[in-house]
């Protein structure tokens, strides 16, 4: 008698373990979610931190090889005149382009600053709702989505201002930035 506790006492109680091993495993499920969601809201918010601290704010554009103000596929005008020896008129043109999406990415960017603060005040109180988390940060990647399209749509713009040798210049100059 003994020795069936023994042998089949553990095989009863695992039949329990495992009930309870399903309900553990939901409930690990579940913070694993909330644990992924945390650490992309914070490198979101550190991310977002970095850009916010760099010269010119919220309107930070990459500075590299390409010189100041930005790299040239964006539309650096003082760069793009030296380095694809531009004309008056595409000089112009390319002026006007920045103009337009200069003004439509100052919209987003001011778009995102509330959804910023939200984050931020999210993260640094007590964290009681998750799905409000999510919908901030899901609003925030829209955003930052809309801010990308925009920059390729000015990209393009640029790009049919210039001739096809220079539009090959802009290429590789824009490979070799991206190479850094």
């Amino acid at each position: 008698m003994e020795l069936n506790k023994i042998i089949l006492g553990p095989i009863v109680n695992w039949k329990s373990v495992n009930r309870m091993d399903e309900a553990t495993k939901l409930r690990r499920v579940e913070l694993k979610k909330n644990v992924i969601i945390l650490i992309s809201a914070i490198a979101l918010t550190l991310v977002t931190v970095d850009i916010v601290a760099q010269p010119g704010g919220m309107r930070y554009y990459r500075q590299g090889m390409m010189g100041r103000g930005g790299t040239m596929c964006y539309g650096n005008i003082d760069t793009m005149k030296e380095v694809l020896n531009l004309s008056d008129g595409q000089i112009e043109r390319i002026s006007r382009i920045n103009s337009e999406f200069g003004d439509a990415l100052f919209r987003l960017y001011e778009k995102m600053r509330p959804l910023q603060t939200r984050l931020r005040e999210l993260l640094l109180n007590d964290i009681n709702n998750l799905n409000g988390l999510r919908a901030v940060l899901t609003r925030i990647s829209e955003v930052e989505v809309d801010i990308r399209m925009t920059r390729i749509r000015q990209m393009i713009a640029i790009e049919k201002v210039l001739t096809r040798a220079q539009r090959d210049r802009l290429r590789q100059e824009r490979r070799m930035t991206n190479a850094d």
